[in-house]
């Protein structure tokens, strides 16, 4: 087991970041910073699932044509296959944990 405690880096005025925490060859992880009006494309993984756990903020989600809100602390899994994509139009920053199966190369198809 590895415990990775505040390994990260406060950003300051930025509204996107998507920072590497960690990697085993089985996983990695990152923290996604979306400020107001920021979000991830629509996009479809054929091998990979992620797993989003929302920190702070609020966030609108679409996987497969249905349409979500996720609050603070709330978890998404987005399996492979699904098509997904991540929005934040509120008024203030939302930052989220991204875990996802690890991949030796690009799976992501940006729709």
């Amino acid at each position: 087991m590895k415990l990775y405690h505040n390994n990260y880096t406060e950003h300051d005025n930025i509204s996107y970041v998507r920072e590497h925490i960690c990697s085993t060859g089985t996983f990695r992880c990152e923290l996604v910073l979306l400020g107001p009006g920021e979000g991830l494309s629509t996009r479809v993984h054929r091998l990979k699932d992620e797993v989003c756990f929302l920190l702070e903020g609020k966030l609108d989600a679409v996987v497969d044509g249905k349409s979500i809100t996720l609050g603070m602390e709330d978890i998404l899994h987005i399996g492979q296959g699904e098509i997904h994509s991540l929005q934040n139009p509120y008024d203030r920053m939302a930052k989220m944990i991204l875990i996802s199966t690890e991949m030796k190369h690009s799976d992501t198809v940006e729709l």
